[in-house]
C-alpha cells in the first residue's frame, strides 16, 4: 500500500509488467488487485511436502495456472505471495528490508518481522496450541523452506500488533507519524 500510495504501483497493473516470470497458464490478465484479494483463478495444487522442494517460491507462484478467470473465486494460492516480489523489484529492496525500514521502525514496532531473534521468540505466541507448532516457526513445511516471504514467516507481538491497529484505527497515523493517507484504509 506504501508502494501505491507513492505512485510506484496500480491496483490495475498487470502483474507480468513487473514479473515477466510469471508465465502460467491462464495468468496474463492477473493484476496485482486480484493477487491482493485472493481472486487471482490460480490453482491451489502446489506442494505440500517440502521433499525435494527448491527453496524458490518466486519460481513456484509463477509456474501455477489459472483454473478460473481471474476476479472470479476467492482462493488463497502461493501466486498471492508474488507481491512480495513485485514489491521488491520496484523498491528496490528486499521485503525483509523495505518493511522494516519504511513501516515497522517508524511505528516502532521493535518486535516484529521475519525471522525472529531469540529475545523475540520468548514474547511470540505460536501458531497454535498444537505440539509441533513452535513460536516463531512456520508450521507449514512448505512455506517454512520459502525463506522470507509475505505470508510465511511474518510474527509480532500483543503489544506491536496493538500499534499496527492503532494506527490503522487512526486512519495511518500513530503517534504523529502517518504513514498512510485516512483514504487508503477506508
Amino acid at each position: 500500500m506504501l508502494l501505491l500510495e507513492r505512485g510506484k504501483l496500480r491496483l490495475d497493473d498487470l502483474l507480468r509488467e513487473y514479473l515477466p516470470e510469471f508465465q502460467g497458464e491462464g495468468t496474463g490478465s492477473i493484476t496485482l488487485r486480484h493477487l491482493l484479494t485472493h481472486t487471482s483463478g490460480c490453482d491451489r495444487d502446489y506442494p505440500r511436502n517440502p521433499t525435494g522442494l527448491a527453496p524458490r517460491p518466486l519460481a513456484l507462484a509463477c509456474a501455477e495456472r489459472a483454473t478460473n478467470m481471474p476476479g472470479t473465486v476467492f482462493r488463497y494460492t502461493i501466486s498471492t505471495s508474488s507481491c512480495s516480489a513485485k514489491c521488491a523489484a520496484v523498491s528496490r529492496r528486499k521485503l525483509n528490508d523495505f518493511v522494516a525500514s519504511e513501516l515497522y521502525g517508524p511505528l516502532r514496532m521493535r518486535d516484529t518481522g521475519y525471522l525472529p531473534s531469540t529475545n523475540q521468540i520468548a514474547r511470540i505466541a505460536p501458531p497454535s496450541k498444537a505440539p509441533k507448532h513452535v513460536a516463531g516457526r512456520v508450521h507449514d513445511p512448505t512455506a517454512r523452506r520459502m525463506g522470507v516471504w509475505p505470508v510465511t514467516r511474518i510474527f509480532t507481538t500483543a503489544g506491536d500488533l496493538a500499534r499496527y491497529a492503532r494506527m490503522l484505527l487512526n486512519g495511518g497515523e500513530l503517534d504523529g507519524v502517518r504513514l498512510f493517507k485516512p483514504a487508503t484504509w477506508s
